[in-house]
């Protein structure tokens, strides 16, 4: 588990806290969803949760497999993880979103082809497939 922290108005915050491992068995539809929403995003500034209410920082823990993902979405996207958390949040929320049941799995992946004092070449993709026997959070991560 890799531990860090996101920023997120208090009353989220605290429903988190609580509630993170159901609001987790909904992240990659989620994650799906912006990517959806969204395209890649260069030469722009990040986006930050600025909601005008206060805010509290949340120390939590992701698998590797959760923060990778988490971090592809939100750098392709020019976002904050705690932008996407809070995302996810909202959507669980929503009690006809929280009685679906998704079963998505999510393959993440790094290719390294150049890394070196003379520049560097990666190549990241995250897959999204149907998968009926995993329906909670399942990543298979390759690096």
């Amino acid at each position: 588990m890799l531990t860090t922290s996101v920023c997120l108005p208090e009353k989220y915050a605290r429903l988190w806290r609580k509630q993170k491992r159901r609001i987790m068995k909904h992240a990659l539809a989620i994650l799906r969803r912006e990517l959806r929403r969204n395209s890649v995003k260069r030469g722009v500034t990040r986006k930050y949760n600025r909601l005008g209410q206060p805010t509290t920082i949340v120390t939590t823990r992701f698998t590797s497999k959760e923060y990778d993902a988490l971090h592809f979405v939100a750098a392709s996207v020019r976002t904050s993880v705690s932008l996407l958390v809070y995302l996810m949040i909202k959507m669980w929320l929503k009690k006809a979103r929280r009685k679906r049941r998704f079963s998505l799995a999510a393959e993440y992946e790094i290719q390294v082809l150049r890394w070196n004092s003379d520049g560097a070449i990666l190549t990241e993709s995250l897959i999204f497939a149907s998968d009926q026997s995993r329906p909670d959070f399942t990543l298979h991560g390759v690096q």
